[in-house]
């Protein structure tokens, strides 16, 4: 269900491949679903990632990718998606979230290019 819903959201299986991939090297931090009306309608995944700096391997997760059936975007699913995401992550003291994304979409959540260029 949840490669469906990426295939549809996005029009081709790059990012369902992307979950696959993710899932079965074990990187998966957390794997969201929304729900209307006991229909999946979208996925968000965060995945492990490392950062490398100067002072050594920094843990960080990856937001990617977020998904909404076309019949359900813009309806704010996704934003609600990433959002409780980014919550349960805080509650579990994750200190670093990487996206790239649309520049006009990720900042209402925090992100900025800013933020990632002082690490």
């Amino acid at each position: 269900m949840i490669r469906s819903i990426n295939e549809a959201a996005f029009g081709r299986p790059d990012e369902a491949d992307l979950v696959d991939g993710l899932r079965s090297e074990g990187a998966v931090l957390l794997s969201l679903v929304a729900e209307v009306e006991r229909q999946i309608v979208g996925h968000v995944l965060f995945s492990r990632m490392s950062i490398e700096t100067s002072g050594g391997p920094v843990p960080a997760a990856a937001l990617a990718p977020v998904a909404v059936l076309p019949d359900h975007q813009r309806r704010g699913i996704g934003e609600q998606l990433i959002r409780h995401g980014l919550d349960l992550l805080r509650a579990r003291g994750e200190r670093i979230v990487i996206v790239l994304g649309h520049p006009g979409y990720y900042p209402r959540f925090g992100f900025s290019s800013q933020k990632a260029r002082s690490l």
